[in-house]
Order: C-alpha cells, then structure tokens, then sequence
C-alpha cells in the first residue's frame, strides 16, 4: 500500500466515526378520518439546543427541505408570531401545485408546535408537534404532522404518493437537521462534521 492509500483509508475509518448517527426507529405515514398524517421517532447526533436552533430557523426552511420553497415569519394582527410557507406538493411527476401555508407558532426549548390558520392556507386543518429530549450527547426527536387538504385532490389518485412523499421527504428533512445541527457553534468536536478529504 502506498503512503496516499493508508492515509485514505485512515481519514475513511476517522470519517464514518464522525459520521451521523441518525437513527431512525419508527417513521410512518397514513391516512384516515380525511387526514394524512407522518410520525417520525428518531435519534440525533447532535444535542437538543444545536437541534432546536436549527428548527427555528425558519427561513431556511428551503436548504432542509426541497419541497419547500419559501418561508417566513411575521407578526399577526393578535401579536402571534406565524411561520409562512410556499410549498410544492407533486404527486408523481404529473401533478404538482404550489401550496401556502400558514401556521400560529408554539416555541420552546424542547417543544415546537405549528397549528395552521386555516382562513390563510390551502389547508383545512394541521398541526405538527417536534419534541426533543436529551439522550446521552444527542437528541431524541418525536416529530408528528397531520394535515386536512383544503382543495380536492381524489383520495384514491393521490394517496400512496402522498404517503411515500411524507415518508421519504420527512426522513430526508430530519437527515439535514442533524447535519446542520453538527454545525452550530458549541457543539463538541465528537459531534461536528468529518471534513472533507
């Protein structure tokens, strides 16, 4: 073996132990009583207040999720802080459509919350929960999402696309979490990103 080549695979064996540690143990999409629902149960390597962070930071929304093309905070008429989102919601590769969502903001250390403001969205109903709990040096996340469509979009059309596209883009969006959450400032060096070779 030449000098280059040990030294690559010792960088390949230093990388993957730096590398995530994402874990996910339950992620499941369905359907019922006209909702569509995702729930994701997952651990981090990352801790809870770098993981936080991250979520609140709203306009990036975009950079974790692809689906997402724009999001914003502003301030209601009632003072209450409102996450504003335009998606893109494709079932397949034939119907796509830009939604607007709008959602009443619940923050705290380890606990998000959006409801959707139905009067102000494409959506009839929603609400996503992400809670957070310390676990050893990374974070527990329990993340639900349920959502009643506003518009019609035949149940039997769309919903398996639906739930895949909950399914692959919920475990994606969670995947650049803890890669972004790897990088905020403070997190121990066992945490942060191997470097590139």
């Amino acid at each position: 073996m030449t000098l280059r080549a040990v030294a690559t695979a010792l960088w390949l064996v230093i990388a993957s132990a730096g590398a995530a540690a994402y874990d996910v143990e339950n992620l499941v999409a369905d359907y019922g009583e006209r909702r569509y629902r995702v729930r994701l149960d997952a651990r981090l390597d990352a801790p809870p207040a770098a993981v936080m962070a991250v979520l609140m930071r709203y306009e990036r929304y975009p950079s974790l999720d692809p689906r997402i093309r724009e999001a914003r905070v502003q301030t209601g008429a009632d003072g209450q802080r409102r996450l504003v989102t335009r998606l893109q919601g494709c079932v397949g590769s034939w119907l796509c459509r830009d939604l607007r969502r709008v959602e009443s903001l619940r923050e705290s250390p380890l606990v998000l919350e959006a409801t959707v403001v139905p009067e102000a969205s494409d959506l009839r109903y929603g609400r996503t929960v992400t809670t957070l709990a310390p676990e050893g040096e990374g974070t527990r996340v329990a993340y639900v999402s349920e959502f009643e469509l506003g518009f019609l979009a035949p149940v039997w059309l769309v919903r398996r696309a639906m739930l895949r596209t909950l399914e692959n883009g919920t475990r994606d969006m969670y995947a650049a979490v803890e890669r972004a959450a790897r990088k905020e400032p403070g997190v121990p060096p066992a945490h942060a990103e191997a470097p590139s070779p």
